[in-house]
């Protein structure tokens, strides 16, 4: 694997970054690396296809198309809801904390870092696009069929809740309507399935042992550090949530332990 494979895909994902980083300081709203995370990954597998003839394949037109439409989806959604709300509660309190030093940590603690997060979760995706060739057989179809289910799960949770949280009713209320009647988190739990259906194109590869580790981090990330545990923390003291977190599973959807009004 030449230097150029790792190198030019790397310093792109930094570049976009950074970008996103001189638009939050013009926006003054740190929040929109929100919006660049998504399109993290089309940057990395659009590099990586460039990098070595193009789509030499259609397996690698196939991968490139669903991680595009996920991205785009997904950075979408997240700019229509920013948009609507201004900068997440979250960021506003690193602001608090750091004070002056805030743009500085800002750009090292979460800019940088996130661009260094996408580069470890797309780790498999590199891999399997930095190979010229790549078969397509009944792997690859498993994988292609994963990615497109989870693809419109977590569009339709997302959905959902969105037309949830427009009902002025619903204010302060878990939502329990749709897929989130059977999972407190479906959109994560779309996304840990995407992430792993692409694992399906990478088991064609050379490095496929290497492929399982961008998919795992996904599912660390949500469950253990930035996405399940923050949530659950800001709502459980809440006693309108208490009986939702109580009865209804965190991420795999199953019906609930029990009915609530």
């Amino acid at each position: 694997m030449q230097w150029q494979t790792i190198l030019i895909p790397a310093l792109s994902t930094i570049i976009l970054f950074s970008l996103f980083y001189g638009i939050a300081r013009l926006r003054d709203d740190y929040s929109i690396i929100d919006v660049c995370w998504g399109l993290g990954f089309v940057v990395i597998a659009g590099t990586n296809i460039s990098l070595h003839g193009g789509f030499t394949d259609l397996t690698h037109g196939i991968i490139f198309l669903l991680v595009t439409l996920w991205a785009l989806r997904l950075s979408g959604y997240i700019l229509y809801r920013n948009l609507k709300k201004g900068e997440d509660s979250r960021y506003k309190a690193w602001r608090d904390e750091w004070g002056d030093k805030a743009p500085l940590n800002f750009f090292i603690r979460v800019y940088l870092l996130q661009a260094l997060l996408c580069m470890m979760v797309a780790s498999g995706l590199w891999l399997t696009l930095a190979q010229k060739t790549i078969l397509w057989n009944y792997l690859s179809l498993i994988g292609l069929i994963i990615s497109l289910f989870a693809f419109c799960y977590e569009a339709i949770a997302d959905y959902q809740k969105d037309q949830f949280k427009k009902d002025p009713k619903n204010q302060g209320l878990p939502c329990r309507e749709g897929l989130w009647y059977y999972s407190r988190h479906p959109n994560y739990f779309g996304e840990m399935l995407f992430w792993w259906g692409l694992f399906f194109f990478s088991l064609n590869t050379p490095f496929w042992y290497l492929a399982w580790i961008g998919p795992a981090l996904i599912v660390f990330f949500l469950i253990k550090v930035s996405g399940i545990p923050m949530i659950k923390a800001a709502h459980e003291k809440n006693p309108k949530y208490k009986d939702y977190l109580n009865s209804t599973n965190a991420l795999i959807p199953w019906p609930p332990k029990k009915d609530s009004p």
